[in-house]
């Protein structure tokens, strides 16, 4: 890769297990060159699925009301409707609509890749609760995925 198409690159990164009960940490990482693409493809299916997920979260409301139960109502009033596509939230509703979603993006490329922590592992130790976590690993994604940038 050459410098001035490094200059171009973009790195989409997620975490797993951010509960420090949680055993494994995670932080997965997307590189992509067509960060203009990416977003156009994401926000074709992000519409999608925010309609989806509107229309269930409407149907839910409507069987709130049909059995009174109001206080459930409140609820859903007082937490702001927040969206996003999250692996745990796939259905037989939605199913080939992920499906689809993940094709496209194979069809973009880019590099995925996943570093993990095991808390589980005796010689785990984090002295700064998950900053030292997110340092290490970012750290050795950079060194290990990322080219030199006189390459």
């Amino acid at each position: 890769m050459t410098k001035n198409k490094m200059n171009n690159t973009f790195v989409f990164v997620d975490e797993s297990g951010t509960k420090k009960q949680d055993q494994f940490f995670l932080i997965g990482f997307l590189r992509i060159d067509s960060a203009d693409k990416y977003f156009k493809t994401l926000n074709i299916y992000r519409d999608k699925l925010f309609s989806i997920s509107k229309e269930e979260r409407f149907k839910r409301i409507l069987n709130l009301q049909t059995n009174n139960q109001l206080d459930e109502i409140i609820e859903f009033a007082k937490n702001p409707f927040k969206f996003e596509l999250k692996y745990s939230k796939i259905n037989n509703h939605n199913f080939n609509l992920y499906a689809n979603f993940i094709k496209t993006l194979l069809s973009i490329g880019g590099h995925f890749s996943v570093i993990g922590i095991d808390r589980g592992d005796p010689n785990f130790k984090d002295t700064n609760y998950l900053k030292s976590s997110y340092k290490r690993i970012i750290n050795t994604y950079l060194q290990k995925y990322l080219p030199d940038k006189d390459a």
